[in-house]
């Protein structure tokens, strides 16, 4: 039997169609759940939509107007204690689109980086924040820290403890300021003179920027959140970005503000510091337009150092101490890691650090080294790592890195 003839739409109806095409082409890539089936049912409109709909994406391609995958909300979670046990198979896929801002690992020296301005580091440290307030020029910056864990879980007995050991979910805490005006400065230091406890580092913060990370954790699945009230940067954050952000030279700026986020309690988990950030890389692109920083040292072992600054005083070298023998190896291990590849290879490549037996004399703890493992979960797979200069000193490396590409 001859299959019934479709009759040919008249003009006013193909000016009905080529309207709803151009609507179509110019939604989001992923049609929501419960947008009305009905009008995506009409052959005409999804030719026409298809071809507007590729015109569309090249031109977001060029504008990086792509928006990133939005993770749901969950509506039986509190503000200030949230727990989720859901599967972390539950993550959401993030966008891999263009116009993300970038990701940064600064080495971030003692509370006295502020003073050495002779210091080589100092310099650096400068011109990062130059690049961050005069190329990228982010919305906020979200920042970890070397000295802001969550709480501990039980000791593993063997290191590094099987995945099926590592304790679920990771508990995760996100400072939650009650208004823009920053809390106190948090002086977690001792043994520096008085007025060191009397710095101040002018800056703003977000409690809506706050509250959308912790609830972005919630959404993810695999971590228990939990909200921070009114908790001040400590000197992780605000000594090295004084010298970033000089308020006389380089301010920051009050239309940027600064949120922080702490590490995971387990110095063996690898895998969940780059999961946390994955759960960061969204807040990267253009629409929420936030610069992650991790900041910790790529080598650091204070045990040794005073012993390394004697010897090379000894020697008539008063400046910086010369490199251990493992900060230099250390040090080039993790720019191979970094540097040498993208993506599940250069994932593997950094958790492969956490085997070498150096580890623990570049890091007896390991808190100054997770925040690159942040840094680079953070980064998209095809996002290539560079390493923009290091400084070995005695125990201590000063490596600074970057993901991601700055014009």
């Amino acid at each position: 039997m001859p299959l019934p003839s479709t009759p040919m739409p008249s003009s006013r109806t193909w000016l009905f169609i080529l309207l709803l095409a151009i609507l179509l082409a110019l939604l989001p890539l992923t049609v929501p759940p419960d947008f009305p089936p009905v009008a995506l049912a009409h052959p005409q409109v999804i030719a026409v939509a298809s071809l507007f709909k590729q015109f569309a994406l090249g031109q977001r391609h060029r504008l990086g107007l792509v928006k990133s995958a939005i993770l749901p909300s969950s509506s039986n979670t509190t503000t200030r204690d949230r727990h989720t046990t859901a599967s972390e198979q539950g993550l959401n896929t993030i966008s891999n689109m263009p116009s993300r801002m970038p990701v940064y690992f600064i080495s971030h020296g003692g509370p006295n980086v502020m003073e050495e301005t002779s210091h080589p580091a100092y310099a650096q440290l400068q011109e990062i924040g130059r690049e961050i307030t005069q190329k990228v020029k982010p919305k906020a910056i979200i920042v970890l820290s070397a000295h802001w864990q969550a709480p501990s879980p039980p000791r593993h007995t063997i290191f590094p403890p099987p995945v099926d050991q590592l304790s679920q979910p990771r508990t995760i805490q996100v400072s939650l300021p009650s208004t823009t005006r920053p809390p106190p400065l948090i002086y977690d230091f001792a043994g520096f003179p008085p007025y060191y406890y009397r710095k101040t580092f002018p800056h703003r913060t977000s409690p809506p920027l706050a509250d959308n990370i912790l609830q972005a954790f919630v959404s993810a699945g695999g971590f228990s959140v939990q909200g921070v009230p009114d908790r001040g940067l400590d000197h992780g954050v605000w000594a090295p970005f004084s010298v970033m952000f000089d308020p006389g030279t380089n301010p920051l700026g009050e239309g940027t503000p600064i949120v922080q986020v702490s590490l995971l309690g387990d110095e063996a988990d690898g895998e969940g510091h780059f999961r946390v950030g994955e759960v960061l890389r969204r807040f990267r692109e253009q629409e929420e337009g936030c610069v992650v920083v991790g900041s910790g040292m790529a080598v650091h072992n204070l045990r040794d150092l005073w012993a390394a600054m004697a010897s090379s005083r000894s020697q008539g070298e008063e400046t910086v101490a010369r490199p251990l023998g493992y900060t230099r190896a250390f040090d080039e291990a993790l720019r191979e890691a970094v540097e040498g590849s993208t993506g599940r290879e250069r994932r593997e490549g950094m958790l492969g650090l956490l085997a070498r037996g150096d580890l623990r004399q570049a890091h007896p703890s390991l808190e100054h080294l997770l925040p690159v493992f942040v840094a680079a979960g953070a980064a998209g797979e095809e996002e290539v790592g560079r390493r923009l200069w290091t400084l070995g000193e005695g125990s201590m490396s000063w490596a600074q890195f970057r993901f991601g590409e700055v014009d």
